[in-house]
C-alpha cells in the first residue's frame, strides 16, 4: 500500500506491464496452434493465410521486448522513490512508539532487523512479487490453453505441482526463521567489522594487539550464520529440485502417453501446442517455485512491518511547536509504578513528589536506584503503570506531544552527536534564531570554540566528513546550548558528566544552572557535588525517595545522603 500510495502511476506501470508480459506467453502458444493449423490446412490444398498468425506472433515479441523498457523504469521508479517512501514511514514509526519498548529485548531484536534488513527485504519483496506475476500468469494462460485440448491434462498437470509450491512457501518460512536466529550474531559481526574503520577503536585495537583476537571472533561470528543459511537453502534447493525433476518426469510420461495411445483426439495443432505448453509450464512452474520461496522468507520481515506498524503511536506528532511564553506550572507525580516491559520488578514504586514551578530540583541515588526511569517519566517518554504524573490540573499523556515537546528539555547521559554544523547541532529543528543562538552560546561557554572553529558555526562536527572532532566536554556544551536554545518550561540534566572530571562537572553544571534560570529544573547525578547548585535534593532508593530537604537539611539527618557525601568527599582530600 505504501508503494503504491508513493509511487502510483509506476506502481500501475509496473503491475500492468507485468500483466501483459505474462500474457504473451499463452498467447504466443495459441497463435502457434493456429500457424500450423493454417499451414496444414494450405498443405492440404486448401485455403488459408498462415501469414497472419505468423505476423501475431512477431508482433507478441516485439510487444515483449517493448515493454521491457517501461518495466525497467517503473522499477527504478519503484526502487528511488517508493521505498524510501516505505522506509522514511518505518523510520517515522520508530519515533513514535513506546520509548520503553526499546528497553525490551525482543522487542529491540525486531527493530533491529526491521532497520537492517528493511532495504535488501523490500528489494526482495518486489522482486519475488514480480517473479510471481511474471510466471503465474502465463502459467495459467498455458493451462487454459491445455484446458481447452482436454481437462485431465491440466489434473495430470497440477497433481504434483501443487505440493512443490506448498513445500516452497514451507522451505521459505525455514530460511526466514534462519534469519531471525541469526540477528544476534549478525549484529556482532557488523559491529567488529566496523571496528577496524572506527577512529576510536583503532587505538586501542594497535595498542593492544587486538586485530587477531577480534578478527577471529568477527569470522566466528560471521561464519555461524553463513553456515547455517547455507544448509538452510542448500536443503531447500535440493528438495525442490527433486521435487520438480519428479514432477516433470510424471508430466511428460503423461504427454507421450496421451500422444502415442490415442486417450485423448489430437491433431498435428495440438501436439505442437502441448509440446511448446508443457516445456513452457516446466520453466514456469520452476521460476514459480523459487517466488513463493523468497515470499516465504521475506514473509517473516512482512510480519515484523505490520506488528511495528500497529503499535499505539504514542509519540505521534504533526509537527514540534513552540510556547510564545513560558508557563511554569507544578509538576505533580502521585503513587506513581514503573516496570519495563518483560519484567516483574518495580523500578519506580508508589512513587509521590510534587515539584513546585521554577525549583531546581536534584534526583540522587546510587546506579540502578530508578534516577533516569524517573526523569523519563517526568518528561513523558515512559509511560506509567498506574498513578498519574500532572503537569498543573493536566495528566501528562493527556497532552499532545508536540506541545510536551515544547515544554520540556533535557540533556541526557548519552546525547546525540550529528554529524552536522555546529548551528544544526544546537537549533535543530527549531528555526534560527539569532539572539537565542548568541544567549545560548555565551551561557554554555561556546564562544571561543566558535570563534576557533574553521567555519564557525557552519563547521561540521565530525571528522568523518571532513569536519572537527570535539573533546568530551566541548560536546557537553553543544548538547546544553541545545536544550537551552528550546523555550521550554522545563529543563533536565541526567549524568551527562560521567566521564568528566569533578571540576569539569561543577563547570557543567553551573553553565547549565545558568542558562535553566526561571524555570524548572531537575538535575541527576550520582555525585553529589552538583546538589549544592540545587534548591531541594531527593534522594532515591529502589525506585522510593527515601530523603527530600535542602543539603544542609540532609546533611543534619546523617542518614543515607550524608553518609554518601562523606564518602565522596573523601576521594577529595
Amino acid at each position: 500500500m505504501q508503494l503504491r500510495s508513493a509511487t502510483p502511476l509506476p506502481f500501475t506501470c509496473w503491475l500492468g506491464v507485468g500483466v501483459l508480459q505474462g500474457l504473451m506467453v499463452p498467447f504466443q502458444l495459441w497463435a502457434s496452434s493456429h500457424l500450423v493449423n493454417a499451414v496444414q490446412t494450405r498443405m492440404d490444398g486448401q485455403d488459408a493465410n498462415p501469414w497472419w498468425w505468423a505476423l501475431a506472433m512477431a508482433s507478441a515479441l516485439a510487444g515483449g521486448r517493448l515493454l521491457a523498457p517501461m518495466k525497467n523504469w517503473s522499477e527504478a521508479a519503484i526502487y528511488e522513490r517508493g521505498l524510501p517512501a516505505v522506509e522514511g514511514r518505518l523510520l517515522a514509526r520508530a519515533t513514535e512508539v513506546d520509548l520503553a519498548l526499546l528497553e525490551y529485548q525482543a522487542f529491540y531484536e525486531v527493530t533491529r532487523r526491521i532497520a537492517e534488513q528493511a532495504d535488501q527485504s523490500l528489494k526482495g519483496v518486489l522482486k519475488a512479487f514480480n517473479e510471481l506475476i511474471g510466471n503465474s500468469i502465463p502459467l495459467l494462460g498455458a493451462v487454459l490453453i491445455i484446458a481447452h485440448i482436454d481437462w485431465l491434462l491440466v489434473l495430470a498437470l497440477f497433481l504434483p505441482l501443487l505440493p512443490l509450491l506448498a513445500e516452497a512457501l514451507r522451505q521459505g518460512g525455514f530460511v526466514w526463521e534462519a534469519l531471525h536466529q541469526q540477528t544476534r550474531d549478525r549484529r556482532i559481526a557488523h559491529y567488529i567489522a566496523s571496528r577496524f574503520s572506527d577512529r576510536q577503536s583503532a587505538k586501542e585495537i594497535r595498542l593492544f594487539g587486538l586485530a587477531d583476537e577480534l578478527i577471529g571472533r568477527w569470522e566466528t561470528h560471521f561464519m555461524a550464520t553463513r553456515k547455517e543459511m547455507r544448509g538452510k537453502v542448500t536443503r531447500a534447493s535440493l528438495r525442490l529440485q527433486l521435487g520438480g525433476t519428479f514432477s516433470d518426469i510424471f508430466s511428460y510420461g503423461v504427454l507421450i502417453w496421451v500422444i502415442t495411445s490415442g486417450f485423448v483426439e489430437t491433431n498435428a495443432a495440438d501436439i505442437t501446442v502441448l509440446m511448446g505448453a508443457f516445456m513452457t509450464i516446466g520453466n514456469l512452474s520452476f521460476n514459480l517455485q523459487q517466488a513463493i520461496l523468497d515470499i516465504g522468507k521475506y514473509s517473516g520481515f512482512a510480519s515484523d512491518v505490520r506488528m511495528f506498524l500497529a503499535l499505539p503511536a504514542v509519540f505521534a506528532t504533526d509537527k514540534v511547536t513552540s510556547l510564545s511564553e513560558r508557563l511554569l506550572t507544578p509538576i505533580v507525580l502521585e503513587h506513581v509504578n514503573f516496570t519495563y516491559p518483560g519484567t516483574t520488578t518495580k523500578v519506580i514504586d508508589d512513587l509521590s513528589l510534587t515539584i513546585p514551578p521554577g525549583q531546581t530540583l536534584a534526583i540522587v541515588g546510587e546506579n540502578g536506584a530508578g534516577k533516569t526511569t524517573l526523569l523519563k517519566l517526568i518528561l513523558g517518554l515512559y509511560r506509567p503503570d498506574s498513578g498519574r504524573i500532572l503537569l498543573g490540573d493536566r495528566d501528562i499523556q493527556d497532552i499532545p506531544v508536540a506541545e510536551r515537546q515544547a515544554l520540556m528539555a533535557a540533556v541526557f547521559q548519552t546525547f546525540s552527536r550529528y554529524p552536522e554544523s555546529m548551528i544544526e547541532n544546537i537549533t535543530m529543528p527549531r528555526n534560527r534564531d539569532d539572539v537565542e543562538l548568541n544567549r545560548v552560546i555565551q551561557e554554555a561557554d561556546l564562544g571561543h570554540m566558535v570563534e576557533d572553529a574553521p567555519e564557525g558555526l557552519k563547521t561540521i562536527l565530525s571528522p568523518d566528513l571532513g569536519g572537527i572532532d570535539l573533546s568530551g566536554g566541548q560536546w557537553q556544551r553543544i548538547a546544553i546550548a541545545r536544550a537551552g536554545y528550546r523555550n521550554a518550561t522545563i529543563l533536565a540534566l541526567d549524568e551527562p558528566t560521567a566521564a568528566l572530571d569533578p571540576l569539569a562537572e561543577v563547570d557543567i553544571f553551573k553553565r547549565f544552572a545558568q542558562i535553566s534560570s526561571d524555570r524548572t529544573t531537575i538535575l541527576i547525578s550520582h555525585r553529589l557535588g552538583m546538589t549544592r547548585l540545587a534548591d531541594r535534593i531527593v534522594v532515591l532508593e529502589h525506585g522510593k525517595i527515601t530523603e527530600d530537604g535542602s543539603h544542609n537539611e540532609l546533611m543534619r539527618n546523617t542518614a543515607h545522603y550524608a553518609e554518601l557525601w562523606e564518602m565522596q568527599s573523601r576521594w577529595y582530600r
